[in-house]
């Protein structure tokens, strides 16, 4: 897992990321949240979660990792 990054092309910001083995520079972006957070989340056009479910259905989300320009293929929220 790595650190977080600079905000995305479009402002959204991931607690941690994991990265994948289906191509160069692409990672999984780990939304952390309480039982509490889930709920906002979960709500209807909460931006962050609509983004989340576009990047998870195939849209490309680009971002900076340690200075190193990055692509986040998947998103998966993690419950604490």
């Amino acid at each position: 897992m790595n650190e977080p990054m600079a905000p995305s092309e479009d402002g959204r910001e991931y607690e941690a990321f994991a990265k994948n083995n289906d191509g160069p520079d692409t990672y999984t972006a780990l939304v952390m949240m309480s039982e509490s957070m889930v709920e906002e989340y979960s709500r209807p056009n909460d931006p962050r979660r609509e983004l989340d479910e576009a990047v998870n259905a195939g849209a490309l989300v680009r971002g900076v990792l340690d200075g190193k320009e990055i692509r986040v293929t998947r998103v998966e929220v993690v419950i604490v």
